[in-house]
């Protein structure tokens, strides 16, 4: 099984409490999701998976740099050294009207 890292940003931070950690996962990016979900719980979880079990649309998920999206999403292939960073995206507006 390889070991990667994990660099966490905002809420992901909080949760871990610190900004990178290494772990050994099994052989895929749904195998990481699974550590990582065991390891920090219910709070990880609801950050990371929605309510029909797939990965959250506001989530910046990549892999070496790339969007897990543009790989095999949750069957993409770890090896040794890997990173995984995860950032929860904001999106949003003001309330006031347009100028």
């Amino acid at each position: 099984m390889p070991v990667i890292e994990f660099v966490f940003y905002s809420t992901f931070k909080r949760i871990a409490g610190e900004k990178k950690i290494s772990r050994e996962v099994g052989p895929t990016v749904k195998d990481a999701i699974e550590a990582l979900v065991e390891e920090f719980g219910s709070e990880m979880e609801d950050l990371l998976i929605d309510s029909t079990g797939i990965l959250k649309r506001n989530l910046i998920f990549s892999l070496n740099g790339t969007d897990i999206r543009k790989l095999k999403r949750l069957k993409t292939s770890l090896k040794p050294g890997d990173t995984i960073s995860l950032v929860q995206a904001v999106a949003g507006g003001s309330d006031y009207p347009s100028i």
